[in-house]
């Protein structure tokens, strides 16, 4: 007696629903408070962004900030571009790994992204949102296994 294959994607995504709850905001160990540098980086337009980077081209901020810019302007490509150059500067910010996990699915390229959790695993090895992402990421291509081996992980680990 197995499980029925027809109801396996269900199941798993009850439980990535369930597990997903309760999560808040995306965690950043590198969270940035509310000071004059953000709130002014939140009224600038690419334009403006780009200007920036050739000042400061090493500033990671910048570039996430216009990627984030790009993403809510549906150009995924720009902002995966953006992304991976804030995470050469700098490696240690959760949400551009989860941006940019998210921005290889919107364009189907679920290679990349769990190339990027896995990146992001090897730095947080307990982090449940990346484990999260690489069970979506094999529900995506129909490896439910390993899609509820993750979900499995993260409910064993007990991870919050």
């Amino acid at each position: 007696m197995g499980i029925n294959i027809k109801i396996v994607p269900f199941i798993g995504f009850i439980l990535l629903v369930v597990l997903s709850c309760n999560q808040g905001k995306k965690g950043d160990n590198h969270d940035h408070q509310n000071n004059e540098f953000d709130i002014a980086l939140d009224s600038m337009t690419i334009e403006q962004l780009s200007d920036e980077i050739r000042t400061t081209p090493r500033n990671a901020d910048l570039f996430r900030k216009r990627a984030e810019s790009y993403i809510e302007k549906g150009e995924t490509e720009k902002a995966i571009s953006d992304l991976n150059v804030a995470l050469k500067l700098d490696s240690v910010t959760k949400s551009t790994y989860y941006d940019l996990i998210d921005q290889h699915m919107l364009l189907g390229q679920s290679g990349k992204a769990k190339e990027v959790a896995n990146a992001c695993l090897t730095i947080y090895p307990n982090d449940k949102e990346s484990m999260l992402r690489l069970a979506q990421i094999f529900f995506y291509v129909k490896d439910y296994n390993q899609a509820l081996s993750y979900i499995r992980e993260i409910k064993n680990r007990n991870l919050q």
